[in-house]
């Protein structure tokens, strides 16, 4: 555990690129713009994990991390341990906005796109759980890809965030799904829990995918 919270460090340190900031606070002020698909702040966030994979192999990150006593599978936890923790804070760096803008636009009672409600954390969640089964995983397989997966996760990213919106504000029955009362927020907890389940089992899965091949694979 202690080689894992080195590992953390060091990615905190040398990996993550000064913009990925700028993404946190692009995520939260886009969350201000009303009756915009919410999905798109977040996905920044994906754009500043490619920068860090990109930066790893840059400076052969994998290759000084082969010197040290620390096994493959540590490493590749600590990047898993990194790509949820950018995730987590970009989702929480966007609710005091989001709230913010519920307060804002509250006179828009039947909005055209998804509400900021608990809807949109997770559409979010199961792209991102989408986005790092395709990222990550190429990241540690022969060859050690990084931008061709990238762009490949952000695409799939956008298509179940459009597929949820058009779900979402076009199917009769779904309007609870698209405002942010009291009472609608209540009838999408389960959705949310759900969605964080999906995403928390992704990254499990992901991460036990990206052992198994970065062992295989030579440095």
């Amino acid at each position: 555990m202690k080689n894992i919270r080195n590992l953390v460090y060091k990615e905190l340190k040398l990996l993550i690129h000064p913009v990925t900031i700028i993404y946190f606070f692009v995520s939260a002020g886009m969350a201000l713009i009303p009756d915009y698909p919410r999905f798109i702040g977040p996905f920044y966030i994906l754009v500043g994990i490619m920068i860090t994979m990109s930066t790893e192999a840059q400076y052969r990150d994998k290759e000084f991390c082969g010197i040290l006593p620390v096994t493959k599978a540590e490493t590749v936890k600590a990047r898993m341990i990194i790509v949820i923790l950018m995730e987590m804070i970009t989702i929480l760096a966007s609710v005091p906005t989001a709230i913010a803008a519920a307060a804002l636009y509250s006179d828009i009672a039947e909005p055209s796109m998804i509400a900021p409600n608990f809807i949109v954390i997770a559409e979010v969640l199961l792209g991102y759980a989408a986005a790092n089964t395709i990222m990550v995983s190429a990241n540690y397989r022969k060859r050690f890809k990084v931008i061709v997966p990238s762009i490949i996760g952000m695409l799939v990213y956008f298509m179940l965030g459009g597929f949820c919106e058009l779900f979402v504000t076009a199917l009769p029955g779904m309007e609870f799904m698209r405002t942010n009362t009291a009472a609608d927020l209540l009838r999408q907890i389960p959705y949310l829990i759900v969605s964080l389940l999906i995403y928390l089992l992704a990254g499990y899965l992901t991460c036990r995918s990206a052992i198994a091949s970065y062992e295989k694979a030579e440095i």
